[in-house]
């Protein structure tokens, strides 16, 4: 991938946002929707864009779709992931994406079996 399109990527707040949430665990797009509070049209379009450069794979269980960041991900993603996790904690959107999703992965653990294939 050259750099100008993994750059052009990082520059949407929602994909470094979704990207910054998967660098910790693999998500279920229903996570995604939910703890970014946007809608699954827009979550997709952003998933599949990163998906194409391949900064992600996906895998699909019953009616989920599960994403996760790539295990052989290039030196230059692993730098971002890196520098996200050591920087970008304490920023605003990200400090309440995490969270949200430690809400919603809460929510979810207690849920009925079956409700989603990640919980």
């Amino acid at each position: 991938m050259e750099c100008i399109f993994f750059y052009k990527c990082l520059a949407d707040e929602n994909r470094l946002r979704i990207l910054k949430l998967l660098s910790t665990s693999a998500l279920c797009g229903c996570h995604l929707v939910e703890t970014l509070v946007l809608d699954q049209v827009t979550i997709s379009k952003q998933l599949n864009y990163m998906k194409r450069l391949g900064l992600l794979d996906s895998k699909r269980e019953g009616q989920w779709m599960i994403y996760r960041v790539v295990e052989d991900a290039t030196p230059l993603l692993r730098d971002t992931l890196k520098n996200l996790a050591k920087h970008g904690t304490k920023l605003p959107p990200f400090e309440a994406d995490q969270k949200k999703l430690a809400a919603v992965q809460r929510r979810m653990a207690a849920a009925p079996v079956g409700d989603c294939a990640t919980c």
